[in-house]
């Protein structure tokens, strides 16, 4: 029978070799797909966040080039039935696609996400408009929400990432169109349930980013404990599309999330950063306006699929 560790590591390299066919050309100077390598052009190109974040591919590559021929013994490792908790955070690092924060170490790595909120804060309001939802700027918003998933290090990064490349793939990065617009042509040629379809992609991310928002929202009204206010909002939002027992492992992660102080040290504030609410709060709008349009987007087309 395989250890939990070995089904991880397996689960974790498919995982990264479904993500290398979607993802497209890239920049021979820096290794990014050429969309994200333009995205953060105009910044430090050594010392982003994001950047290093993708150069190491999620440090996926240390985790799934690991195997069990490696020189040196190694001990047998004996499931505890009494120690639950750990046993779904490994079930859902599988399910997820985590990149192997809970295996490979327990305390994570700071993150420096050098004015990742703002960045972030201002292609979400820029995709918002009064005609639609632009899809190159929300493709591109998207992208940029890595720094602030990264630093909640809960396994939600790779995902929005997978569905980034799906809309890069799907043209969205540089279409002039509307995402309401993208989707309404895949509805008409009944393209729209695929997989690497753009109304797949933005409704998962969108799910996501209503996670977020909600997430937000709370730590700004509320002095509750972060694994509190997360798993709220994910009972509000992801929990009515996971199956039990992705339910029974995201609830695992969701004890992992980090302390306020933690999380704002990971963005790049101090805990008295007289800047912090300010960014936040605007963060959080930014992030609602692209949720409501995505959410009427599907209750428009009245179908099973919503936010």
């Amino acid at each position: 029978m395989k250890s939990p560790l070995k089904a991880t590591r397996n689960a974790l390299k498919r995982s990264r070799q479904n993500l290398a066919k979607l993802v497209p050309k890239r920049d021979a100077r820096s290794a990014l797909p050429v969309f994200e390598a333009d995205t953060y052009a105009g910044r430090a190109p050594y010392e982003s966040a994001l950047t290093k974040a993708k150069r190491s591919d999620y440090n996926l590559q240390g985790l799934s080039d690991s195997s069990d021929e490696e020189a040196g013994p190694r001990e047998h490792i004996k499931v505890n039935t009494k120690r639950r908790p750990w046993a779904l955070v490994l079930a859902a690092a599988a399910c997820f696609g985590v990149v192997g924060v809970t295996v490979t170490r327990t305390k994570p790595l700071p993150i420096y996400a050098d004015n990742s909120l703002q960045t972030a804060t201002d292609l979400f309001r820029r995709a918002a408009t009064s005609e639609g939802l632009r899809s190159a700027e929300f493709t591109r918003a998207t992208d940029a929400l890595n720094p602030f998933l990264e630093a909640l290090h809960l396994g939600l990064a790779p995902l929005v990432r997978v569905n980034v490349v799906k809309l890069q793939n799907a043209g969205a990065a540089t279409s002039r169109s509307s995402i309401e617009d993208l989707v309404r042509a895949e509805r008409r040629d009944g393209s729209d349930e695929a997989d690497a379809s753009v109304a797949i992609a933005v409704l998962w991310n969108g799910r996501i980013l209503q996670l977020c928002e909600r997430l937000v929202a709370a730590v700004l009204k509320s002095d509750a404990p972060m694994p509190e206010l997360a798993h709220t909002a994910y009972k509000g939002t992801l929990e009515r599309h996971h199956n039990w027992i992705l339910r029974s492992g995201a609830r695992a992660l969701l004890r992992l999330t980090p302390d306020r102080r933690t999380l704002f040290e990971r963005l790049g504030y101090g805990a008295d950063d007289p800047s912090l609410i300010a960014d936040l709060e605007a963060f959080a709008a930014a992030m609602k306006g692209c949720v409501d349009r995505l959410d009427a987007l599907f209750r428009a087309a009245d179908s099973r699929e919503r936010l």
